[in-house]
């Protein structure tokens, strides 16, 4: 070291300062904005990378991937009555309820004695009927047990949406299942991951 100093000092002291202006350069190419030096030496280190999945990875726009009707009620008609309870709703999730039931042009319903029920989900009565929406453990604080298909809301929460059940009068009526979609510029590798669509969402 000693003897390439003396031979090349100004080589050697160009060589880091140039070194990270072209890798700074380079990022900058790929839409990767590094602040300083510092940071660029620091991300050498990483072991982990964490990020804000919700319109970083994914659209920021969930919407409806699924609804399955139980007990009779046709899909329609459990979108309706889930979006007709939803139009009072501010959640995120209630704009990707009301996309779909606008799609389908389903008329909504007027409800009354609405409520919000933070992290769990929403509670009206429409045409005489008690509804709930939400999630599964709003419905087990009411005393409606919904053990017969636990493995599907499970399943549909592991491959990255979210299950929200509708109980009309005490009696779960259908799923209907959100998610926020993967951004078709994402690299695929991102696909492999278990993302969680709004994972605390309610």
């Amino acid at each position: 070291m000693t003897v390439l100093v003396i031979a090349c000092p100004c080589a050697l002291g160009l060589a880091t300062p140039i070194s990270v202006m072209v890798a700074v350069g380079r990022a900058a190419q790929s839409g990767i904005l590094i602040r300083n030096g510092d940071a660029l030496q620091t991300a050498g280190k990483l072991t982990c990378l964490i990020l804000d999945k919700t319109g970083t990875v994914t659209e920021g726009k969930p919407v409806v991937m699924s609804i399955e009707a139980i007990g009779g009620m046709n899909e329609d008609s459990i979108l309706q009555l889930a979006a007709s309870i939803e139009s009072g709703s501010e959640h995120p999730l209630a704009a990707s309820i009301l996309a779909a039931a606008e799609q389908k042009q389903l008329k909504l319903e007027k409800m009354t004695q609405f409520e919000a029920i933070a992290g769990f989900g929403v509670s009206a009565v429409c045409n005489g009927q008690h509804i709930l929406f939400g999630n599964k453990a709003l419905l087990d604080t009411k005393g409606i047990h919904y053990a017969d298909d636990s493995k599907r809301l499970e399943t549909l929460s592991a491959s990255g949406q979210t299950p929200m059940l509708l109980a009309v009068d005490g009696n779960i009526t259908g799923i209907i299942a959100v998610a926020d979609p993967i951004k078709k510029d994402s690299p695929p590798r991102w696909n492999c991951l278990n993302l969680r669509a709004y994972a605390s969402s309610w």
